[in-house]
C-alpha cells in the first residue's frame, strides 16, 4: 500500500475480500510467530469447485470458438480464429458473460502437471460483436492498439467488444442500468488471440456462456470497453521496485463499472486513481500475479460517478528479482511487447459516458443512498458526503 493511500471504496460485487476481523484474526496469529494449533481442532482440507461450473449460473446462451491445435513445443501465436454465428433470431441484452477454455488436457486429479501453464493454451482471447450492416468490429484486446502512452490521451472506448479472457479471470456482471446487446442474426468474431505451447500437443477452444435480461428489457445508460496505459516501457532487469505512470482525461462525464489491470509476468501490482481539480482519490488498488488475471466489479453503490475533465492515474510496479517467481530470467530488460515476458501496462474496464444531465440524476440518486448508509461517496466528487445536498447542480 502506498503511504498516505485512501482505499476506501470496498464495496465489489461477489468480493471474496477478508472481513477486518479475519485480518485482525490473522495478524494476531503471525504477531505471535503463527504457533501450530491443536491437530485435532484443524478444519477439514478445502473442496475445490468443479472448473466446468458456471459462476453466472447456467447461461443462456453458450457461443464456442473455432478450435485450434498447438504442438507441444511451438512459439507463440497471435491471430484470429475466425467467427461463430450467435444463433439469435432476435436482440436480447447480456447481464453477465463469463469465458472457459475447454481442452483435452488432463486436469483435476488427472492431471500432468499442476502449473496454469501447463494446463491452458490461451493467454488471452479477444471477442466482439459482428453483424452484417456492421463490418469489421475493433476488437481491442492486448495487442489491438489498447495501450496508450501517458500524456493525456482519451481513453479508446469499444461498443462492439465484450472483455478480453485471460487465464484466471473471472466473470462479468454488468452493471443491471447498462445490458450489452447481442444482435440477431449476429456472429462472435474472435479477432485478437494469444495462444501458447503448454508441453503436449493440445486441441484447445473457447466457450462463451451469456446469461441475458429478461425479454423487453432496455438499458437506460450505454456501456462500453475502454483502455488505457503506457507502452513505452523501460524495465530494468534485477529490480524490485520500479514504478511506472499513466494518465487520460475522460472526454466527457462518466460512470466506471470495474478495474482490471494488466500487466505481464514482472508486474506485480497497479493503482487507479482520480483527479478532479484538487481532489486526488484512490478508486482502487490491486497487487497483480499473471497467472490469475482479476477483474474487480464496484458494487452498484460504489462505481465511480467521474465529471468530464477527470484525470485517470495509473501507477503500476515491476519486480524483475528472483523474489518474483514469475521471471524467467532475471537478467533480462524488457519493453512493450506481446509475449508474457515482454512487458504491458493496461487498465481494461467497462464505462458508461453519461450526458450532463444522466451525471445529476445519477450524483443524486447516489446522494439518497448516502444518506440511507449504503451509499460511497468516494469516487463521488460532485456527491455531499455529509448527506446534506449534492452539488451536482453546481457543474
Amino acid at each position: 500500500m502506498v503511504p498516505g493511500e485512501d482505499r476506501r471504496i470496498q464495496h465489489f460485487r461477489d468480493d471474496p475480500s477478508l472481513s477486518d476481523e479475519e485480518i485482525a484474526k490473522i495478524a494476531k496469529w503471525v504477531d505471535a510467530n503463527a504457533p501450530e494449533g491443536n491437530a485435532a481442532d484443524m478444519p477439514p482440507p478445502l473442496t475445490f469447485e468443479d472448473e466446468a461450473i458456471w459462476h453466472i449460473g447456467k447461461p443462456d446462451l453458450i457461443v464456442s470458438s473455432p478450435s485450434v491445435t498447438i504442438e507441444a513445443t511451438a512459439p507463440d501465436w497471435w491471430g484470429q480464429l475466425g467467427d461463430t454465428p450467435t444463433g439469435l433470431t432476435e436482440d436480447r441484452y447480456v447481464a453477465a458473460v463469463e469465458v472457459k477454455e475447454v481442452n483435452d488436457v488432463p486436469h483435476g486429479k488427472d492431471a500432468a502437471t499442476s502449473t496454469i501453464g501447463g494446463l491452458w493454451v490461451f493467454h488471452h482471447a479477444s471477442y466482439s460483436v459482428v453483424t452484417p450492416e456492421a463490418g469489421v468490429p475493433d476488437t481491442g484486446g492486448e495487442a489491438g492498439g489498447g495501450g496508450r502512452s501517458a500524456g493525456g490521451n482519451a481513453p479508446r472506448c469499444a461498443a462492439s467488444s465484450f472483455p478480453v479472457h485471460e487465464v484466471g479471470r473471472n466473470a462479468d456482471l454488468f452493471d443491471p442500468e447498462a445490458g450489452r446487446l447481442l444482435p440477431a442474426g449476429s456472429n462472435l468474431a474472435f479477432g485478437g488471440e494469444h495462444i501458447h505451447a503448454n508441453g503436449r500437443r493440445t486441441k484447445s477452444h473457447l466457450e462463451v456462456g451469456f446469461k441475458f435480461h429478461p425479454k423487453g428489457y432496455k438499458p437506460t445508460i450505454n456501456m462500453c470497453t475502454y483502455y488505457f496505459g503506457a507502452t513505452e516501457l523501460d524495465i530494468r532487469a534485477n529490480d524490485a521496485n520500479q514504478r511506472v505512470d499513466a494518465y487520460t482525461t475522460l472526454p466527457q462525464a462518466a460512470k466506471l463499472m470495474n478495474f482490471e489491470p494488466h500487466l505481464h509476468a514482472s508486474g506485480v501490482r497497479m493503482c487507479l486513481e482520480a483527479i478532479t481539480g484538487n481532489k486526488v482519490e484512490t478508486l482502487n488498488c490491486a497487487g497483480y500475479n499473471h497467472n490469475w488475471v482479476r477483474n474487480y466489479q464496484w458494487a452498484d453503490d460504489a462505481e465511480p460517478l467521474l465529471p468530464k475533465g477527470t484525470v485517470l492515474h495509473l501507477t503500476g510496479w515491476f519486480d524483475t528479482t528472483s523474489q518474483n517467481p514469475r521471471v524467467l530470467d532475471t537478467r533480462n530488460w524488457s519493453g512493450w511487447g506481446n509475449r508474457s515476458i515482454d512487458n504491458m501496462f493496461i487498465s481494461l474496464g467497462e464505462l458508461a459516458f453519461l450526458t450532463d444531465d444522466e451525471l445529476k440524476n445519477e450524483v443524486a440518486k447516489r446522494n439518497e443512498e448516502i444518506r440511507a448508509g449504503v451509499g460511497e461517496s468516494i469516487g463521488c466528487p460532485l456527491c455531499d458526503a455529509s448527506g446534506k445536498r449534492g452539488t451536482a447542480d453546481n457543474q
